[in-house]
């Protein structure tokens, strides 16, 4: 009977760790990836319908690889938006002349583009601010330059920083209240009131830790990438879009149009798809070491507690999850009440 017994536990373990190790990867990563693609349909669908899908936006939809980089894609063409500050430039029919600037084709005058009571276009500095808008965009969208900054943020790194949340009476209500509970629990992240590190050697754990506290009002989290990268990216941009014989107030113009799209365009971009791949590398790896865990103790050798030959009690593993914690109870088949059964944690 114990023999039977033995067998029929040992097998129940090895078809309950396959069903941990397996399901618990393949099942989540396929979810993820499932959502993120319903998410790009969903999107492309509504911009054609708006007639306001392209091959550029169609592209960068298509290579997007977490919603947040989605959502960042899609909220300049949702319904009501005003479309992007190059857009509305654009509708201004001011492309061709930040081409003509971008070309250097003469003296480019702007004041010709002035009228007054356009907004827009009432003065010279906003028509030189559109231009400077649609050389961004252009710039933002060649993938050659871009291309440059992620490989270098990827081999480099870029700088994490983490302080501890400093309240003030700028913040809302809300925002407020949600700070001061969370000062409660706030000797949990101590190890990151003063935190420096680089996204390449940041360990995933640190990866979780910092967004809960950043979520929960405890760290202020500031993400920088050094300026090498920015130089960089200056160099590589200026070599393709400003020629040498351009002079004078459009070769301003393009100097600011360029830090323009980096300060606005290129830095958040790259910041957000940096905290996008850590957290989704964290999170993969936090579900590799729990199904780790599972597995060695679901495979353990079963075994039984023998108090007198009248009396034996079998083990039950059962897998529970409280407050993001894994627990295993280890049942007693026998006498004793459920309000004893032992909780052990990991």
């Amino acid at each position: 009977m114990t023999t039977k017994r033995h067998r029929i536990c040992k097998e129940w373990i090895e078809i309950t760790a396959t069903i941990a190790t397996e399901l618990s990867m393949s099942e989540t990563h396929d979810q993820l990836c499932e959502v993120v693609q319903q998410k790009i349909f969903t999107v492309l669908t509504g911009l054609q319908k708006q007639n306001k899908l392209n091959t550029q936006i169609q592209r960068s939809i298509r290579q997007a690889e977490s919603l947040t980089e989605v959502e960042d894609l899609y909220a300049p063409y949702k319904p009501g938006h005003k479309g992007t500050l190059a857009e509305r430039a654009r509708a201004l029919n001011l492309e061709p002349v930040a081409m003509a600037c971008i070309q250097n084709s003469g003296n480019v005058n702007l004041n010709k583009h002035i009228k007054l009571g356009v907004k827009g276009l009432s003065s010279e500095k906003e028509v030189q601010t559109g231009i400077q808008h649609i050389i961004a965009d252009l710039i933002h969208r060649d993938d050659s330059v871009i291309k440059v900054v992620k490989d270098l943020c990827k081999t480099n790194g870029i700088l994490i920083e983490c302080s501890k949340f400093v309240t003030s009476k700028k913040l809302s209500a809300k925002t407020l209240e949600k700070a001061q509970k969370a000062q409660q629990s706030s000797y949990k992240f101590e190890n990151y009131f003063e935190f420096k590190g680089s996204s390449r050697t940041i360990r995933p754990h640190q990866v979780l830790a910092i967004n809960r506290g950043e979520e929960q009002k405890i760290l202020t989290v500031k993400y920088t990438i050094p300026e090498s990268i920015r130089q960089k990216f200056n160099y590589t941009a200026e070599k393709k879009y400003l020629r040498f014989e351009c002079k004078g107030s459009v070769r301003g113009l393009m100097l600011r149009a360029i830090d323009d799209c980096w300060s606005r365009l290129v830095q958040p971009q790259i910041i957000r798809q940096i905290r996008s791949e850590l957290t989704k590398s964290a999170q993969k790896s936090s579900i590799d070491v729990f199904s780790s865990n599972l597995r060695n103790l679901l495979l353990s050798a079963p075994f039984e507690i023998l108090e007198n030959d009248d009396d034996r009690k079998f083990i039950n593993i059962e897998k529970m999850l409280d407050d993001n914690a894994c627990a295993v109870s280890l049942t007693y088949y026998s006498k004793v009440p459920v309000k004893s059964r032992p909780v052990i944690r990991f």
